[in-house]
């Protein structure tokens, strides 16, 4: 793997390496810790060790997918950093954040193989950047390269899928080994680490999720906002330039597209508050009040009121579900027209009663929303004219751009 910039991360390159490598291995403690402890969790067998007292855990240790993963990550760097930029830290770590489907994600910069940038995107639910690796694909790249022959992570199914599972497997003797060195991590650090890891192995996988995508109103919007122009607009304009036969690329890919996207931008407007609410609660009942990591912790990850009741988020809420529902509806229409074939049965449930609200809210307008029944009979050009019709006034819902409103435009 072929690193660039790296002037822009540390003085060096070797002073970089050094630093990634010590930020695979931590994140690597991160993960076993919390495998660990929702292994305990789940499978503790009842009849505990007569000699020791000692709880035995029965199977395997469990893993995180992808999108678990990364917000563990994500997480972890967001307050290890912060510690770092009040002087409480020796190191920051290794990566720079990034927007992607799911929000904000830790990235390296590569340069990609010929074969790579071919394959890149073919899969709908590939989302790779041309110059900037994800957490999934960077441990992917480098468990063969992290030193002493050490297998840090297991991988199962392909680095970019959002089901691709990462197991643990650091041993508890490589990290005692590696703490001894003081170019490592100093005690100090290590006391912080220690903290951090306990905590973040005291929570559920969703509210990993939750907590790792979700830390202010702002950051939530903005990253609304690259759901919802970066991948679901463009999707749809693609879609409408297929339809009329100005692109002939793969249409399956697109429609996928909106739907998954508009579906991650209810949960960030709606969905994830409840997780996030528990998870803040959890971590921050286990900090000693006025800490170090307290007040960073404080100071980088906001309420879920905060969050939830501002504004641009609320508005997002109650347009979400009618975006949703016309992503579905679109599909249905492809469908009808024979040129997308496959419907899934979650999908048609869905599309039963996300359709009424989308319905509804047409009809309060009004705009014309063809029926199923009809769409045979309209030529496709009207067809056209009435999908973007429809996109344009839910896209008027919307909040005014973050983005916008930062570079103190309005």
């Amino acid at each position: 793997m072929y690193f660039t910039d790296l002037k822009q991360l540390a003085p060096d390159a070797a002073e970089f390496g050094i630093n990634v490598a010590r930020t695979m291995r931590i994140i690597s403690k991160l993960l076993l810790d919390w495998s660990t402890a929702n292994c305990a969790r789940r499978n503790v067998n009842k009849n505990t060790n007569s000699n020791n007292g000692e709880e035995k855990l029965i199977g395997k240790l469990p893993c995180l997918t992808a999108i678990y993963f990364d917000k563990l990550v994500m997480f972890y760097c967001r307050i290890w950093d912060e510690l770092h930029d009040s002087d409480e830290t020796e190191y920051r770590t290794a990566f720079i954040k990034n927007p992607g489907i799911h929000g904000q994600g830790q990235t390296l910069k590569i340069n990609r193989t010929a074969d790579e940038k071919i394959g890149m995107g073919k899969n709908p639910d590939d989302y790779r950047i041309s110059e900037n690796a994800f957490i999934t694909e960077i441990v992917e790249k480098l468990r063969t390269s992290i030193g002493d022959d050490q297998a840090l992570f297991r991988l199962e199914g392909e680095s970019w899928d959002f089901n691709c599972r990462i197991y643990p497997q650091l041993t508890g003797s490589s990290w005692d080994l590696w703490i001894k060195d003081q170019d490592f991590m100093n005690a100090k650090d290590l006391a912080y680490l220690s903290i951090i890891s306990s905590n973040i192995a005291s929570l559920s996988k969703h509210e990993i999720r939750a907590i790792g995508t979700h830390c202010s109103p702002r950051e939530t919007c903005e990253d609304i906002e690259f759901n919802l122009y970066e991948i679901w607009e463009k999707s749809f304009n693609t879609i409408l330039e297929i339809l009329v036969g100005n692109n002939h690329g793969r249409i399956d890919n697109f429609i996928h597209r909106l739907k998954t996207t508009s579906r991650e931008i209810i949960n960030k407007s709606s969905d994830n508050r409840k997780k996030y609410k528990d998870a803040y609660e959890k971590f921050i009942g286990r900090i000693v009040y006025n800490s170090p990591i307290d007040k960073v912790f404080r100071k980088i990850q906001e309420s879920a009121s905060s969050i939830w009741e501002d504004d641009s988020v609320k508005k997002y809420r109650k347009i979400s579900p009618i975006l949703f529902g016309f992503s579905l509806y679109c599909k249905k229409v492809l469908n009808i027209l024979g040129i997308v074939k496959k419907l899934e049965d979650k999908e048609l449930k869905d599309m039963e009663s996300f359709y009424i609200k989308l319905k509804d809210w047409t009809d309060d307008i009004p705009i014309t929303l063809f029926d199923y029944e009809s769409i045979n009979d309209k030529p496709k050009s009207e067809i056209v004219i009435m999908l973007k019709t429809v996109k344009e006034k839910i896209m008027i819902e919307m909040p005014i751009k973050e983005a916008i409103k930062n570079a103190g435009i309005l």
